[in-house]
């Protein structure tokens, strides 16, 4: 069975802490200013052993630059691994775009998995980073969060 996981735009950390940002509107964050750089992230909870296969970047564009999004997986041992990711089109307005298909079997014991988002050096608001959704998908007990419980 296929789920979604949605994160918007707001829920995202800048990267660094001098990274100035603010509030864009409808979820959507939009980067101030030259200062820190042009990263923000969000860690992804989705179920032990689940299957992710696909990610789409929301985003609003009306400047030269595109927005990305990244998946990365951290193993806490300082090793990464970058399992997909996806620019947006450059069509003005607000818009979408999917990765492509891929297939990454989410392992919580041995990895943190972890977004990223890039505005590509944007500095105002004709860039704006909206969120992301995965599909995923997974079969129970691992796409049940309560434990289960036998008699």
């Amino acid at each position: 069975m296929s789920y979604f996981h949605r994160i918007a735009g707001t829920v995202f950390t800048p990267r660094r802490s001098d990274t100035e940002y603010e509030y864009g509107g409808s979820g959507c964050l939009t980067r101030k200013d030259n200062f820190g750089d042009s990263y923000f992230y969000a860690d992804l909870q989705i179920p032990d052993g689940a299957i992710l296969d696909y990610l789409r970047v929301y985003y609003y564009d009306t400047s030269a630059l595109n927005m990305r999004a990244a998946l990365y997986s951290y193993d806490g041992y300082g090793n990464y691994t970058l399992i997909t990711e996806v620019t947006g089109s450059g069509t003005a307005g607000y818009g979408s775009m999917g990765s492509g298909f891929f297939s990454y079997q989410v392992d919580t014991e041995n990895e943190a998995l972890v977004v990223l988002a890039d505005f590509d050096g944007s500095t105002d608001s004709t860039l704006r980073f909206c969120g992301v959704r995965f599909r995923y998908s997974c079969s129970p007990p691992s796409c049940v969060y309560l434990p289960l419980c036998g008699r």
